[in-house]
């Protein structure tokens, strides 16, 4: 016959300190992949050199103009127009 497993008691700190360190290994371990290789937000993509991001131009009035806006001058009242009209489904019975 086997012997018979008492339990052990486990306090109230004790179960606290176990959470504790549980808690303290997860979040080292999610530190570790965060700073692992191409998880460190550097945007390197592998190779070691930092990518380089394009900078964004400043528009000024002279600059406007050569973006053709003009282009775009009926496109507002075309969505008004078209919002006016209604879908005809079968559901909604013509």
């Amino acid at each position: 016959m086997p012997p018979k497993k008492t339990p052990t008691p486990m306090t109230n700190a004790a179960i606290k300190q176990l959470i504790d360190q549980g808690v303290f290994d997860a979040l080292a371990e999610h530190e570790a992949n965060r700073n692992s290789k191409n998880r460190d937000d550097r945007h390197d993509s592998g190779s070691g050199e930092r990518r380089q991001v394009p900078t964004t131009r400043e528009c000024t009035y002279n600059d406007f103009p050569k973006c053709q806006p003009f282009k775009f001058k009926n496109v507002m009242e075309n969505t008004k127009e078209n919002d006016d009209r209604q879908v005809v489904t079968p559901q909604t019975g013509f």
